[in-house]
C-alpha cells in the first residue's frame, strides 16, 4: 500500500509558511490529518532559508545523523539536500525543513507562530510510517483558496 504524506500550504509571511499535513494511503483513506506544519517562508529555494518548492517528491523514514530521532528525509528536491520533516517547535529551528505539530500558538511569545507537540506529533507520524519505508511526498501551494480554521485565525 503507498503512503502519501502531503502539505498543503495555505498561509506565508516574510518569517513561516504555514501548512496543515496529513498521511494518505492510495485508495484515499486518511491515516493521520490533524498536523499542523510550520516551515521557512518562500525564498526562492536557497540553501537552508526558504521552504521547498511545491511538488512531488519521494521520502523515506530514516534516524536522523545529527541526533538519532526519527525523521522523513525528502528525496530529489532540486538544488537541496537533507531536507527533512523532524521535531522542531519554532521556525528558528529550521533550515529549510518541515516541524510537525498538533496546534499552532505563539508559545515563546515573539510574535512569530510556533506548533505544539512535535515530538508527540512525530511519534504518531511513526506509528504509521516505519523506519525504512519509502512513501510520496507532496507540497502544495493553496494560499489564495484554502480558508484556514477559525481558532487558528488570531495567530495569523
Amino acid at each position: 500500500m503507498k503512503i502519501t504524506f502531503r502539505v498543503r500550504r495555505f498561509f506565508q509571511t516574510k518569517d513561516k509558511t504555514l501548512s496543515y499535513c496529513s498521511i494518505e494511503q492510495d485508495n484515499g483513506r486518511i491515516i493521520m490529518d490533524n498536523i499542523c506544519g510550520i516551515e521557512l517562508p518562500w525564498k526562492n529555494n536557497k540553501r537552508n532559508i526558504s521552504c521547498i518548492p511545491a511538488g512531488e517528491y519521494s521520502a523515506i523514514a530514516v534516524k536522523r545523523y545529527s541526533n538519532g530521532k526519527y525523521a522523513l528525509w525528502v528525496q530529489d528536491v532540486p538544488n537541496r539536500s537533507q531536507i527533512m520533516v523532524h521535531t522542531a517547535n519554532f521556525v528558528r529551528q529550521l533550515r529549510g525543513c518541515l516541524a510537525p505539530g498538533k496546534e499552532f500558538k505563539d508559545i515563546d511569545n515573539d510574535g512569530i507562530i510556533d506548533v505544539t507537540s512535535s515530538q508527540a506529533t512525530m511519534d504518531e507520524i511513526q506509528t504509521h510510517i516505519p523506519l525504512g519505508k519509502e512513501i510520496a511526498y507532496i507540497v502544495v501551494d493553496d494560499f489564495p483558496h484554502f480558508k484556514p480554521l477559525r481558532r487558528i485565525w488570531k495567530f495569523l
